[in-house]
């Protein structure tokens, strides 16, 4: 009896995760990067990608394990150097939040001459839908974001309220990048891919 096997390729190293769909409307604002040419391609942007995130999610970490502005000798300047710590978790927010997006919506390079096989009980989001979802996400946790920073402000008077503002900033972005850590462990490194292919044996 001949027996078909067939070897699937993860996106992102991993099952993709399926979610509520999207409005198909939402996804055509996500321009997906071109398709690499071969496995080989697919691989290296996977790896490049996933060590942007690693870049920027360690950094941030570690500045939290290194302490906020323990040295600072005055209330101007902590506030100085929160401001400087705030600016930085931000700008590797946006750099992680990237490296999620373009490996959601990159595409596989086209399998051996053959479709594209999915071991999917149910129909599975596309890539740009995926990014789309995360896009939706993530403009509704800024929001969230800036509404818990308007209430911290509201519970300080003077000069503390811009100092508990960025603290507070600061906590909120390191939780918010371990949650999305969480859910789509952009870090791992992608084990070697193995091409899309049918293999017949006995």
């Amino acid at each position: 009896m001949r027996i078909t096997t067939v070897i699937l390729c993860g996106l992102l190293g991993f099952p993709p995760l399926v979610f509520g769909q999207q409005d198909p409307s939402e996804t055509n604002k996500i321009l997906a990067p071109e398709r690499p040419r071969n496995f080989s391609e697919y691989q290296d942007r996977v790896n490049s990608l996933r060590a942007r995130a690693r870049r920027a999610f360690n950094a941030v970490m570690a500045r939290e394990r290194a302490g906020d502005c323990t040295g600072s000798k005055s209330q101007d300047a902590l506030n100085v150097c929160l401001g400087n710590s705030v600016a930085s978790a931000d700008k590797n927010l946006k750099s992680y939040e990237s490296a999620i997006e373009e490996l959601l919506s990159l595409k596989y390079p086209e399998p051996l001459g053959q479709p594209t096989t999915s071991a999917a009980a149910t129909p599975e989001l596309t890539g740009e839908q995926l990014a789309a979802e995360f896009g939706h996400m993530e403009k509704i946790w800024r929001s969230y974001l800036e509404l818990a920073l308007a209430a911290t402000a509201d519970q300080f008077n003077g000069t503390g309220a811009a100092t508990a503002g960025m603290e507070s900033n600061l906590r909120l972005v390191r939780g918010h990048m371990r949650e999305l850590e969480s859910i789509y462990r952009v870090r791992h490194v992608a084990e070697k891919m193995i091409p899309c292919q049918t293999i017949a044996g006995r």
